[in-house]
């Protein structure tokens, strides 16, 4: 009898530890879910949790960020991606910028780019375009000495507008004054 008690204590409690304690820390039923998943569930809320303050701190920096932007940087900043690409302005733009280099610019042309037509762009443009931004060809040609090119590509280098050059083409006029015609392709970008 000394032996059986302690024995069917030992039954007893094995029996309760699988019967009754192993279900509530681990039940494989999402209706009903044991401790360790809950345990497991607590520790990614926790992680959501910690995001989501951090991204809320971000978001906090970005916009005192943005309200402290003047309008004048506003408007400086919707030239350089505009919503729409105003064509007449653009090509008035353009021949400013050849005006200022003493070249004329020929044969300008500013159309949407069509699907399947787009030229490789740089890598600035490429982020724009993964950014969202919409390219729109812009085509001109000039004749000028390669000096007066260079100048040019500078001036639309350091113009308030992003010019992607997608192609130069260019052939010899005259030898004699090593005046030559470039035919320049470029993208510039628009908000969608």
């Amino acid at each position: 009898m000394k032996l059986l008690l302690p024995i069917l204590i030992i039954v007893l409690a094995v029996a309760l530890f699988f019967g009754l304690t192993q279900p509530l820390i681990t039940s494989g039923d999402s209706s009903d879910p044991g401790i360790t998943e809950l345990q497991n569930e607590k520790k990614v809320l926790e992680e959501a949790l910690v995001t989501a303050q951090e991204s809320s701190k971000k978001l906090a920096v970005l916009e005192t960020q943005y309200n402290a932007i003047t309008e004048e940087q506003k408007a400086a900043l919707e030239n350089v991606l505009p919503n729409t690409i105003d064509e007449v302005r653009l090509i008035i733009y353009l021949q400013n910028i050849g005006t200022q280099n003493k070249t004329s610019l020929k044969g300008i042309s500013v159309g949407a780019n069509e699907a399947g037509t787009t030229a490789v762009p740089s890598e600035t443009g490429a982020e724009l375009v993964e950014a969202g931004y919409e390219p729109v060809t812009v085509s001109f040609t000039v004749k000028a000495t390669y000096n007066q090119f260079l100048s040019l590509l500078e001036k639309l280098e350091k113009s308030l507008k992003i010019f992607d050059i997608t192609s130069v083409d260019f052939s010899s006029t005259d030898s004699k004054t090593g005046v030559y015609e470039f035919k320049v392709a470029a993208n510039v970008y628009r908000q969608p």
